[in-house]
């Protein structure tokens, strides 16, 4: 061997055994923050009996196009509507902390900021020391992606003359390391290692662009995604399907014990099958719909009116978010659509309440952004003028306002004060007082301005539907 290759191969050697005694300092690193007998800073994951007592499941989730996504207003993904079931069956509200790269999710499970990760997660011996996995919650290959353009390496494991006999390799994310470190391993000669920072969508995007790089991906997220991506290959598989699991926090059996249990019994029902079919077939009708809208939106966005939005909402002192998830509730961001009794436009504005603020058949979006976050300004202002003081409390006065009718909401806190309830507390209170306006006997004798209401359950729906939403909102722009 000459010198000049032996010297190429002791660089690329050394370079693999640098990745792989870093990535030893990093779970070394980990193991100790969370090891309670070297750490007294240490903090116990949540057992199954305080999740019970909060009625709440914290779950850490990634914002991609598989996994949890926004498309024209509404939340989809296969980890999030598998996460929505296994709360349901719990009897659990549900929290998510959406992650929008992979630096962050293992430092929040290990600080106790989510009961569970619910990604795609391989076995790792070192990780395992630290983490607990569920039981599958599916099946893939790592796949190599390359532009069609060059095609450097194929499935039968031979590589194609190269210009300058290189290509650089993007180094991937976790799950994928071990396989990563025994691809460079093989190819040394024919790769330059390059590291980044990019999510693994941006990688793929850059691969399909430009036909000088390669990397490493699941190749069932790989096919699901294969429609917006025509120049990427993925039929070079490096591994067997692998296990994919959810992680939870070592010494957490209580809660692992009831994932795995419903874990068990749901992957073998219909309702899974259909989730895997509308996830990560490139032509189910929800893959199809989503290229059709152009994709996905772009993390932290909502919708298209979105400047126009937080330009009103700023200017009113809105949360530019909460008037999203409600014009999402009203017209799904269809500018021009109508609704029941008349209602019509982004903001569904009946007609009576349109002329109050100006508002008219085919006016521009923006004007009718600008309308809608005047009259919910004016909601806001008057509830809490009249003692709504706390945030929360009065961006359901709000809403409800909003949907109801101030007249509505108004008998609701009449009735409240009848009944010994608190008319400034939403919750439990004025909500309830709502239901009661469907009765005749616990109206009588009250002096309302609307009269009876049987709609109540329609409202406390919408208030709650767009509160649902908005956390969601949230979770993409913090």
């Amino acid at each position: 061997m000459s010198k000049y290759l032996l010297r190429k191969k002791i660089k690329h050697t050394s370079l693999f055994y640098i990745l792989i005694f870093v990535f030893s300092i990093l779970v070394f690193s980990i193991y100790t923050y969370i090891n309670p007998k070297k750490n007294s800073n240490y903090i116990s994951p949540r057992s199954w009996k305080q999740i019970q007592k909060d009625s709440n499941l914290r779950v850490g989730i990634l914002y991609n196009y598989t996994d949890y996504y926004v498309s024209h207003g509404e939340i989809y993904g296969f980890h999030y509507e598998m996460t929505k079931k296994l709360a349901e069956h719990l009897h659990l509200h549900i929290t998510y902390e959406v992650y929008n790269s992979y630096n962050d999710y293992y430092i929040a499970l290990l600080n106790n900021q989510v009961d569970l990760l619910a990604m795609d997660f391989v076995h790792d011996l070192e990780i395992e020391s630290i983490f607990d996995y569920s039981l599958p919650h599916s099946y893939a290959g790592l796949a190599l992606i390359q532009n069609k353009k060059t095609m450097p390496f194929n499935s039968e494991d031979s590589c194609f003359s190269l210009k300058n006999n290189k290509i650089r390799f993007i180094f991937p994310i976790h799950s994928h390391f071990k396989p990563a470190l025994s691809f460079i391993n093989k190819y040394y000669s024919h790769i330059i290692l390059s590291g980044t920072d990019l999510k693994t969508d941006e990688v793929i995007r850059n691969i399909n662009d430009d036909s000088t790089m390669i990397s490493l991906t699941f190749n069932k997220n790989m096919h699901a995604n294969s429609i917006f991506y025509r120049n990427i290959d993925y039929s070079y598989i490096l591994t067997d399907p692998l296990d994919l699991h959810w992680i939870v926090r070592n010494r957490n059996d209580s809660l692992l014990i009831f994932i795995n249990e419903w874990m068990e019994k749901f992957t073998q029902s219909k309702e899974y099958a259909l989730l895997i079919k509308k996830y990560y077939n490139p032509h189910s009708f929800t893959r199809t719909l989503l290229k059709q809208k152009i994709q996905y939106t772009p993390f932290g966005h909502i919708s298209s009116y979105d400047a126009i939005i937080e330009k009103y909402a700023t200017q009113y002192e809105l949360d530019w978010l909460l008037v999203a998830a409600l014009i999402y509730q009203e017209s799904k961001f269809y500018a021009h659509t109508s609704g029941g009794g008349g209602a019509y436009g982004l903001m569904q504005f009946m007609p009576s309440t349109a002329n109050y603020w100006g508002i008219a058949i085919g006016d521009s979006p923006e004007k009718q952004i600008k309308a809608g976050c005047k009259y919910l300004k004016f909601l806001q202002k008057k509830y809490y003028d009249s003692g709504v003081k706390d945030t929360n409390q009065l961006m359901k006065f709000m809403l409800a306002a909003y949907n109801a009718g101030n007249c509505r909401i108004e008998d609701a806190r009449i009735i409240a004060k009848k009944q010994g309830l608190d008319d400034t507390v939403w919750d439990n209170n004025v909500e309830l007082a709502l239901l009661m306006l469907s009765k005749k006997k616990n109206i009588r004798g009250a002096k309302l301005k609307c009269g009876s209401y049987s709609s109540g359950k329609h409202t406390i729906n919408y208030v709650n539907a767009i509160l649902n939403r908005y956390h969601h909102y949230k979770n993409m722009n913090y």
